[in-house]
């Protein structure tokens, strides 16, 4: 989950589940594998409940 929030109060996140995976090398990686994604607070000028959006990802992987 990552969330922050925006002067003067305008909080704002996302928030990504299922699996992942720790990549090695000369630039090490994680590697997501989203079975839900949840967002809130990403579109200005509006309400927090107006923002908020979730989706199941089809063939998603469950942490």
């Amino acid at each position: 989950m990552i969330d922050d929030v925006l002067p003067p109060w305008r909080p704002r996140g996302i928030e990504i589940r299922g699996r992942a995976e720790a990549i090695a090398g000369d630039a090490p990686l994680i590697r997501l594998y989203p079975s839900r994604v949840v967002s809130w607070g990403l579109h200005d000028g509006r309400t927090i409940e107006a923002t908020y959006r979730a989706r199941d990802v089809p063939g998603g992987h469950d942490a």
